[in-house]
C-alpha cells in the first residue's frame, strides 16, 4: 500500500511533488501548533508556576493589542520575542544532545519539537477578545490569586 503511494507520488512531475511536500509540511506545522495551543492551557493548570507563566504571556500579548503608542507596543513585542528565545535555546540544547548521543536522538528530537512549539505559542497572537481591558483585568485578578512567587 505504501509502496504504491510512494510510486504514484514519484511518478508525478517534480513541481507537483514539491507542492505536495510543502503542503504536507504546512499541515504538520498547523496541526502541531493547534495541538500545542490546545494543550498549553490545560497543561498550565496542572501547576501554579506553569499557570503563572501562561498568564504572564497572555497578559503581554493583550498589552500588545491595547498599547496605543509604538514604543510601548515595540517593548511588549520585544519581551515576547525574548521569552520565546528562551524556548528556542532549550530546543537547540535538546537537539544537540539528541544528535550527540545517537541512541537518544529520538528523545532529543521530541524535546526539541516541544520547545519549538512552546516558543511558537509564545509569539502567536492571543485569542480574540471583544473587550481587551476587561480581559487584562481578568488576567491580573487571576495572577493576584495565585500564590506569591518564591
Amino acid at each position: 500500500m505504501i509502496d504504491r503511494l510512494v510510486s504514484a507520488i514519484t511518478d508525478l512531475p517534480v513541481i507537483i511533488q514539491g507542492a505536495l511536500g510543502s503542503a504536507l509540511f504546512a499541515l504538520a506545522l498547523l496541526v502541531g501548533q493547534r495541538l500545542f495551543a490546545l494543550s498549553a492551557e490545560r497543561y498550565a493548570r496542572s501547576s501554579i508556576l506553569r499557570r503563572r507563566r501562561y498568564l504572564i504571556e497572555q497578559q503581554i500579548k493583550y498589552n500588545v493589542l491595547s498599547a496605543t503608542d509604538y514604543a510601548a507596543r515595540t517593548a511588549f513585542v520585544s519581551l515576547l520575542i525574548y521569552r520565546a528565545s528562551r524556548s528556542l535555546f532549550k530546543a537547540l540544547i535538546w537537539l544537540t544532545f539528541g544528535l550527540s548521543f545517537g541512541i537518544f536522538g529520538f528523545v532529543g528530537f521530541i524535546g526539541c519539537l516541544y520547545y519549538l512549539f512552546r516558543g511558537l505559542n509564545t509569539v502567536t497572537p492571543p485569542e480574540r477578545a471583544d473587550d481587551v481591558p476587561k480581559k487584562l483585568e481578568e488576567i491580573k485578578d487571576e495572577l493576584s490569586k495565585l500564590e506569591p512567587r518564591p
